[in-house]
């Protein structure tokens, strides 16, 4: 799969100082995965193995006007 960048749009990925919101009590990740209930076992266990192995991460995209609020704030 092959990702392009659009200028207006910033993508974070877990390692930015930016993927996760922080209000002062409490930090949270901008995204993550979420996996229904119904999943088969043995797809979990895909899941799980491609998540431990970095090979599935999660990222989050946000403006650039967010972006640029980001820095600022920091």
């Amino acid at each position: 799969m092959k990702i392009s960048t659009i200028p207006s749009i910033h993508t974070l990925n877990k390692d930015s100082k930016f993927f996760f919101i922080n209000n002062g009590i409490a930090v949270a990740p901008r995204a993550g995965i979420g996996i229904s209930k119904d999943c088969p076992s043995r797809y979990l266990l895909v899941l799980q193995t491609c998540i431990e192995n970095g090979w599935i991460e999660p990222v989050a995209h946000v403006t650039a006007d967010e972006y640029m609020i980001m820095q600022l704030s920091h």
